[in-house]
């Protein structure tokens, strides 16, 4: 499978150069996606290759914190994933990341 799409993110926020609280606010579609059916032709003869057009998108809002201490940076990310017409949401509606940095 590849696809071609785009993705746009805005985070607005307070930042120190020890800590930061940022909102985050996150959009991205797929515009084209080639199917390439390998291994599934041998079992489903009728199964088509080819090019299809968008199939949709994903809202995505969070907020991120960010302590700063010596040469490490710690994120922790927390938010919620919507549907393009926040109606069909995706299965993980949730998600988290914390994240670690060293700087050199």
């Amino acid at each position: 499978m590849v696809n071609v799409g785009s993705d746009f993110t805005l985070n607005v926020g307070y930042v120190k150069p020890k800590w930061s609280v940022v909102a985050l606010a996150n959009f991205d579609k797929p515009i084209v996606t080639h199917v390439e059916n390998k291994l599934l032709k041998e079992y489903y003869p009728e199964i088509k290759d080819g090019w299809y057009d968008e199939s949709g998108g994903n809202y995505k809002f969070g907020v991120r914190g960010q302590i700063s201490y010596k040469s490490w940076n710690t994120f922790v990310t927390v938010g919620k994933h919507f549907g393009r017409n926040f109606e069909d949401n995706p299965t993980l509606p949730f998600f988290a990341e914390i994240m670690v940095q060293r700087r050199l």
